[in-house]
């Protein structure tokens, strides 16, 4: 590994490590050379002493100036590079923190004006673009009411049958054991129902599934981008873009599952090429068959009046596992909601063995160990805001970890991190806590 992916901070720290090796050697040779001269064995006690104290003395000095300069001038550097990349990659338009950068110079004031007039720039371009495309929208948002009020179930699949676009009397249906959603692959069966194949110029081959009458259970919804993106296959070459993921958080009675601790609450979605799938909630009260501590209701709100007529701990991962259709999981601390699905793999007779993504070290990969990486804090960082009477909810918490995920995926390209690879090596120099996305 080259210096130049080692971090900020950990490179300074190596510059000034060297100069006090260096330090202390230089003494150590002169003071090696002056007793060889000398040459009276009866004063090498005084020359050890004083080469300790010497040693000694620059070992100090020198680690109380490395942390003077670490925390006053490699963390702002670092906290600074962090607020503009997110002012880069992101839509955030909180202000800038510059007070950290008192020691920079003129470093700080420059990059709160470079970030206000980035930010006056793309106000200007997003109002152009909205003009633009006003009428567009429009056509389009009653093509979609006219798709929508339809009685029958429609389904748009690629030619190898995976959903791009439902109208809402398909939602909530089933095709066999797979329920209608995007970019979900529906079984052979579906080829023995009223097809018509459709060719879209510049898009691509489909075929028009009709499923019959529908009970219009929710909204519709389509990405014909699907129609002209391949399959991919997960491996280390896959592009972060092209990962089709189910960002998941739980509540739970503590925090404790091997001591008893159950989950109350578990809620997903869906992100399909960058999309995030709000119409494709996973979203469940558990009933965990213990009591619920006024401590942890104190937190999410979830009492067990709530709880009490919810499927039991085993009917809600069943129906979790079905949802997730053996895409990557996404988490905040992954490892704590991951030890609460993986404890019932026996009893279910199921594995939640595919890959997992933590946003946490995601964040620490980003914006450096130094920062603080809670949900809240990271939110904060990237503008996100999570409206409070949803803040601790499964579903509210699950929606705030896939807004951060788009948020960082470019930011972690721009640090030319772009495939599944890349981004086990970056994670693995922060943590090891979760299982290499392979």
């Amino acid at each position: 590994m080259g210096l130049a992916n080692l971090s900020l901070r950990l490179r300074i720290f190596l510059f000034f490590a060297l100069m006090a090796l260096g330090g202390i050697a230089l003494i150590t040779g002169g003071l090696i050379l002056g007793y060889m001269r000398l040459a009276q064995p009866e004063v090498l006690s005084g020359f050890v002493i004083a080469g300790l104290v010497a040693g000694l003395a620059i070992l100090g000095l020198t680690t109380w100036v490395w942390l003077l300069f670490d925390e006053n001038v490699a963390k702002p550097v670092e906290a600074l590079a962090a607020q503009l990349r997110t002012r880069a990659h992101t839509e955030t338009t909180h202000e800038m923190d510059i007070t950290h950068a008192r020691y920079l110079g003129d470093l700080g004031d420059a990059a709160h004006a470079m970030a206000d007039s980035l930010a006056e720039s793309r106000e200007a371009v997003t109002a152009a673009l909205a003009r633009e495309t006003r009428a567009l929208r429009r056509e389009r948002a009653r093509l979609e009411a006219v798709l929508d009020n339809l009685p029958e179930a429609y389904v748009l699949c690629s030619e190898d049958r995976r959903v791009v676009a439902y109208n809402a009397a398909a939602s909530g249906l089933s095709v066999g054991d797979v329920e209608v959603g995007l970019n979900r692959r529906l079984p052979p069966a579906a080829d023995r129902a009223g097809v018509r194949k459709i060719d879209l110029p510049e898009i691509g081959t489909g075929y028009l599934v009709r499923l019959g009458e529908g009970a219009k259970r929710g909204a519709g919804a389509r990405d014909f981008r699907l129609l002209g993106r391949p399959s991919h296959p997960l491996s280390e070459t896959t592009s972060l873009r092209d990962l089709d993921l189910v960002v998941f958080d739980t509540e739970t009675t503590g925090l404790l599952p091997d001591e008893g601790d159950e989950i109350v609450q578990i809620a997903a979605l869906r992100v399909v090429g960058g999309e995030i799938l709000t119409t494709e909630p996973f979203d469940t009260y558990v009933n965990p068959n213990r009591p619920i501590p006024a401590a942890s209701t104190a937190i999410h709100n979830v009492t067990e009046a709530m709880v009490r007529e919810a499927p039991l701990v085993r009917d809600a991962l069943r129906a979790f596992h079905r949802y997730t259709d053996g895409h990557a999981l996404v988490a905040h601390n992954a490892p704590f909601d991951m030890a609460f699905l993986r404890r019932r793999e026996t009893q279910l007779g199921l594995r939640f063995d595919m890959p997992v993504l933590d946003t946490v070290l995601m964040s620490a990969v980003v914006f450096g160990q130094s920062q603080t990486h809670t949900l809240d804090a990271l939110c904060a960082r990237l503008g996100i805001e999570i409206p409070e009477e949803v803040r601790h909810t499964a579903l509210g918490d699950a929606r705030a970890t896939a807004l951060a995920l788009r948020a960082l995926i470019p930011m972690l390209e721009a640090r030319d991190i772009t495939t599944v690879g890349e981004l086990n090596i970056a994670c693995d120099q922060h943590a090891r806590l979760i299982k290499r996305v392979t």
